[in-house]
C-alpha cells in the first residue's frame, strides 16, 4: 500500500469512527455527500464533534458548502467546525468565514501499524465500564477546562460500553488522573481525548495510557492506529512510532 493510499484508508476509518460516535448521541445526525464530504452533529456544545468533513484528497467546496448550511442550521446556536486534509482553498476559506468561521488551527494526522513487540503493561492504568463514565468526563473536563456535564452529555454509560469504544484511565495513588478513547472500525484504532489532569501532567502518565491502549488494539486484530496531534505533541506519539502523515485544517468561531 502507497502512503497516499495509507492516507486515504485511515480518513475512512476516522470517517467511520465519527459515525460510530455520532450514532451514540441521541440527537445525532451523520450525513455523506459523493465527493468524500461528511456531516456529523452530536447535538453537544464540543465544536469538534459537530462538524463538517473535508475527507477526500481534495476536499470540494461546493459539498463543504452545502454541509455547511445543513450544520448551522441543525447547530442552533451550537459551536460546530469545518475540518479538512490538508491546506484549505481560498473557497473553502470563504465558506467558513460566511458562518463566521473565522478562526484557522492546526493538527497532525499520525499513523503507525500496529505490529511487532507488544509494549508492556502498566498495572496503574484500566479500562472503564460505561458505569465509570463520571470519572471519564471529569478528568477529560479538568484536562479541557470544561464542566463535565458537557463531556457526559455525549460520553455516558450507553456510549462507553458500546463495542466499539473503549475507555481508558491512568491512576495515580488510585486517583483517576489521565484518559483516553480507543475507537476500533475495519482494523483501524483511533486514539482520541488523551488528557491528563494539569495537577498530575509530566509524570509518564499518558505515556503509560498510550502504551496499554496500542498493547489492546492489536491484541483486538487492529493493524493500524492513527490519532491527531498538536505540533507540540509530535515528538510524544513519535516516540511509540507514530509517523507524520499529513496536516488537518480546522475552521472554528474565533
Amino acid at each position: 500500500m502507497t502512503a497516499a493510499q495509507t492516507l486515504q484508508a485511515t480518513a475512512y476509518a476516522f470517517r467511520q469512527g465519527a459515525e460510530v460516535i455520532t450514532d451514540a448521541a441521541p440527537a445525532g445526525r451523520f450525513e455523506t455527500a459523493p465527493h468524500g464530504t461528511v456531516l456529523m452533529f452530536t447535538g453537544t456544545p464540543i465544536p469538534l464533534l459537530n462538524a463538517v468533513l473535508g475527507l477526500g484528497d481534495e476536499p470540494d467546496a461546493e459539498e463543504i458548502a452545502a454541509l455547511a448550511d445543513r450544520v448551522a442550521g441543525y447547530a442552533q446556536g451550537l459551536p460546530w467546525t469545518i475540518r479538512l486534509r490538508g491546506e484549505a482553498d481560498a473557497d473553502v476559506a470563504r465558506v467558513a468565514a460566511g458562518h463566521g468561521l473565522t478562526g484557522r488551527g492546526r493538527s497532525v494526522l499520525m499513523v503507525r501499524p500496529l505490529s511487532g513487540d507488544r509494549a508492556p503493561g502498566a498495572a496503574h492504568v484500566r479500562k472503564l465500564p460505561g458505569a465509570a463514565y463520571e470519572t471519564f468526563a471529569t478528568v477529560l473536563g479538568a484536562a479541557f477546562g470544561a464542566p463535565p456535564q458537557i463531556i457526559s452529555g455525549l460520553y455516558n454509560a450507553t456510549t462507553l460500553d458500546r463495542p466499539e469504544i473503549d475507555a481508558y484511565v491512568a491512576e495515580e495513588s488510585g486517583a483517576p488522573v489521565t484518559v483516553g478513547l480507543a475507537v476500533r472500525t475495519d482494523g483501524h484504532l483511533y486514539l482520541a481525548n488523551i488528557a491528563t489532569d494539569p495537577a498530575h501532567r509530566r509524570r509518564g502518565h499518558a505515556r503509560a495510557l498510550i502504551g496499554a491502549m496500542l498493547r489492546d488494539g492489536q491484541e483486538s486484530g487492529a493493524h493500524t492506529a492513527f490519532l491527531h496531534s498538536a505540533d507540540d505533541t509530535v515528538p510524544l506519539f513519535a516516540g511509540f512510532g507514530f509517523e507524520v502523515g499529513e496536516p488537518w485544517t480546522t475552521f472554528a468561531a474565533a
